[in-house]
C-alpha cells in the first residue's frame, strides 16, 4: 500500500464504512468493490488515477473494516454512499463499481441523480431472474469464506493464482488479504431487485464495461443494449481478453477505457 494515502471511518446510524483515500486537493473518485473483495482491491488502479484523482475506496458493508447493516435490515448501500458524500465533502464525484459495487454505485446513482459527475459500471451484477438468495447458496457462500479464513495469505494467494493464472501478483495480493475480512453473514443482507429499477434515473453520462461473450462475465452485448435503450446516458465498451474481473485480466484496456470516457466532456 503506497504509505501516504490516508485511511478513516465514517460513522453510519449503524456502524461505519471504512475507506483509504489517495488525498490531495482534486476531484474525488469513489471506488465500490465485488463480493469478498475490499476498498484496497483497487490499489493498482488508484495508483494510476491518483495523479488526477482523490480516490477513496471505500470496504464494503460486512467486508473489511465496515460494519454490517443494521439486524433485520436489507443493505442500504445508496443511504451509506449519501452519508459517505456528505460526510467527506465529495463534490461530484466520480463512481467507479465492481460487480455487487458496480450494482450499488447503479443504486446510488440512480437514487441521487444530481450527486454524481459520471458513473463506471465494471461488469455489475445485473441479473435477468433475480430472486432471493436460497439457503444452499448461504450456505456455500459462508462454507466459502470459512475455508479462506482458515488459510495463510500465501495459501490464498496460491489458490488465485492457480484459480486465475493470467492476474498478476499485484491484483492476487490485496485480493487474498480481503478474504480473510469478510463477515460471512453479509450474503443475508442483499438487495433482490430487477436491473432495470437500478438505472432508469440515472442522469450522469455512465460507462457499461464488461467483458468478452463466453467468459464469465455476467454482462453480454445483448443486455448491455437493453441497458443502452432504457437508458440514453449509457455508452458500452467490451474488453476483449477478459470476462467478469476486466481490470484483472485486461488492465492496459481497461484504464485505457476509463480514461477517455472521464476525460471526455
Amino acid at each position: 500500500m503506497n504509505r501516504q494515502w490516508l485511511s478513516g471511518t465514517v460513522r453510519l446510524d449503524h456502524g461505519c464504512i471504512a475507506y483509504q483515500r489517495t488525498g490531495g486537493d482534486k476531484p474525488p473518485l469513489i471506488t465500490a468493490h465485488g463480493l469478498t473483495d475490499s476498498g484496497l482491491c483497487w490499489t493498482r488502479t488508484s495508483e494510476v488515477l491518483q495523479d488526477k484523482f482523490d480516490v477513496i475506496m471505500l470496504d464494503a458493508r460486512g467486508h473489511g473494516g465496515s460494519s454490517l447493516p443494521p439486524p433485520n435490515e436489507q443493505d442500504d448501500p445508496a443511504s451509506d454512499l449519501k452519508v459517505v458524500c456528505e460526510a467527506l465533502n465529495l463534490i461530484a464525484p466520480v463512481l467507479l463499481g465492481h460487480s455487487v459495487g458496480g450494482r450499488d454505485i447503479a443504486i446510488f446513482a440512480n437514487t441521487h441523480p444530481n450527486i454524481p459527475s459520471k458513473v463506471i459500471l465494471e461488469d455489475p451484477v445485473f441479473l435477468r431472474n433475480p430472486r432471493a438468495i436460497a439457503p444452499e447458496q448461504l450456505t456455500a457462500f459462508k462454507d466459502q469464506v470459512e475455508k479462506f479464513q482458515q488459510m495463510t495469505h500465501a495459501e490464498i494467494v496460491s489458490s488465485g493464482k492457480a484459480q486465475h493464472p493470467t492476474w498478476p501478483q499485484e491484483e492476487l495480493v490485496p485480493w487474498a488479504a480481503a478474504k480473510q475480512k469478510v463477515n460471512a453473514e453479509i450474503i443475508r443482507y442483499y438487495p433482490t431487485r430487477p436491473w432495470q429499477q437500478m438505472i432508469q434515473n440515472i442522469a450522469a453520462p455512465t460507462l457499461l464495461i464488461y467483458g468478452e461473450a463466453g467468459t464469465d462475465g455476467i454482462i453480454d452485448n445483448e443486455l448491455a443494449n437493453e441497458v443502452l435503450a432504457l437508458n440514453e446516458n449509457f455508452t458500452k465498451v467490451a474488453v476483449s481478453g477478459a470476462g467478469h474481473n476486466i481490470r484483472r485480466e485486461n488492465f492496459s484496456a481497461y484504464i485505457a477505457c476509463i480514461k477517455e470516457f472521464i476525460e471526455a466532456t
